[in-house]
């Protein structure tokens, strides 16, 4: 879990340590490559509050720059920095039929993947269009046609109407993600299969303009979930229409507004959680599977000042997490455990302190954090298991309020050096919860 002092750090400063202590390596996995001299650090997280342009431009001392300013990507510009729209861990591959965490993967979404020229492009038979780029610090991963540093995943409508039938290709473009924006050469990169995944009397708006990574439990690979046009996409290998991946959720018999964050995977997160490592090094797949979900009311909230918020000096729920077996480390780190997805699920509430003077209203009637936040903390969670007494964690918010675009209700994983930690989407701006340990 990231340390105390790396909180404080810029985010600059974080992309220097992302760059530090590189070492060579190989890897016989078929799933991923290692580079022969790699140019990253071998457990690169992802940055702290999602900031990534710090991270390429300290990149670019490595010849590596993006086509956007300031260290945005070319495709997603001004949400470059907002991890509710993307995705970043650490991939899994298997090795003799044995699970292990290969480098660190990320998945960036388009800018306005919801917009009417990206969807009416979507529409059009032959049209390629690109959705999502991947950055990959230190491995490949051939499943996906993924090669270390930028890559660009293109779809492009075979078929017309509803769903439709779509195909998808992965490019990698090595230390530019600048070609990202136009159509690749005829011929580059690796085919990939697409599995059009609509929700019956959905709306447009239902589906979030995002990306994440997921896990194909039948063919034990990784694919990329993805906004297209009105409807989710999985990107990947081995994919048809008639076999499931990842699960799908039913939401409680009468509780209807729960129907898109469970039936729509952009919504939420799943992913096996990363056991530390007792000697230091490397951590391990652990057994037991992650579901973060949001609540569905928090994409609800319009753009006000937390302060003017439904926040203001009281707890509101925000999210739930799942976890299909042993919660192991996860207990005392973020007080969570085993549990179904829905009905007794661990949740999640937070709450922004108003008040200049003591006492704190967040805090008035409940347990204080086990340990000290840091100095001006308005925010805070609070998890309650399904068994137990709920406890209380330090918020670190980074407000967005000037982003030109509604940053939607999302949950994510943030993979940490160690294990993972939680981003959840809070008003205009991204809370990031912090580990007792």
């Amino acid at each position: 879990m990231i340390s105390q002092r790396l909180q404080v750090v810029s985010a600059a400063v974080l992309a220097t340590l992302l760059l530090s202590n590189a070492r060579p390596g190989t890897s016989n996995s078929p799933g991923a490559t290692k580079s022969p001299r790699s140019a990253f650090q071998p457990r690169p997280e992802c940055p702290v509050g999602g900031e990534w342009s710090a991270v390429f431009l300290a990149l670019r001392q490595q010849g590596i720059t993006t086509g956007g300013p300031n260290g945005q990507l070319a495709l997603s510009g001004p949400i470059t920095d907002v991890p509710e729209f993307h995705d970043c861990q650490q991939l899994i591959v298997l090795d003799n039929g044995n699970a292990r965490f290969t480098s660190l993967f990320a998945v960036f979404a388009r800018f306005r993947l919801d917009s009417n020229e990206v969807t009416n492009a979507l529409n059009i038979p032959g049209r390629i269009v690109p959705v999502a780029e991947v950055f990959a610090f230190d491995s490949a991963y051939s499943p996906l046609g993924v090669q270390r540093k930028f890559n660009c995943l293109y779809l492009s409508r075979t078929q017309p109407g509803q769903p439709g039938k779509f195909t998808a290709r992965m490019v990698p473009v090595g230390n530019s993600d600048t070609t990202c924006l136009k159509p690749p050469r005829s011929g580059s990169g690796t085919p990939l299969d697409v599995r059009p995944v609509p929700m019956p009397t959905a709306r447009s708006a239902d589906y979030p303009p995002v990306a994440r990574w997921d896990w194909d439990r039948t063919n034990r690979l990784q694919f990329i979930g993805v906004r297209c046009g009105a409807m989710w996409c999985e990107v990947g290998q081995k994919l048809s229409d008639s076999q499931r991946t990842s699960p799908e959720y039913p939401p409680r018999p009468g509780v209807v507004e729960e129907r898109r964050v469970l039936q729509i995977k952009g919504w939420y997160d799943e992913q096996r959680l990363a056991l530390p490592s007792k000697t230091g090094g490397r951590p391990t797949v652990g057994m037991s599977s992650a579901t973060f979900i949001p609540d569905p009311h928090l994409d609800r909230d319009i753009r006000q000042s937390p302060g003017q918020s439904r926040f203001r000096n009281s707890w509101v729920a925000v999210a739930s997490v799942a976890i299909d077996g042993p919660a192991g480390p996860y207990e005392s780190k973020l007080n969570l455990k085993a549990s179904p997805v829905v009905n007794a699920a661990n949740r999640v509430e937070m709450c922004f302190n108003a008040t200049t003077t003591t006492p704190n209203r967040c805090l008035a009637t409940g347990p204080a954090p086990a340990r000290p936040c840091a100095p001006g903390t308005e925010w805070w969670a609070r998890i309650t298991p399904p068994s137990g007494n709920a406890r209380v964690f330090c918020v670190v918010r980074r407000d967005h309020s000037a982003l030109p675009t509604k940053i939607p209700g999302i949950v994510r994983w943030r993979w940490a050096l160690e294990d993972e930690t939680m981003w959840i989407r809070c008003l205009q701006g991204c809370c990031e919860v912090e580990s007792d340990q």
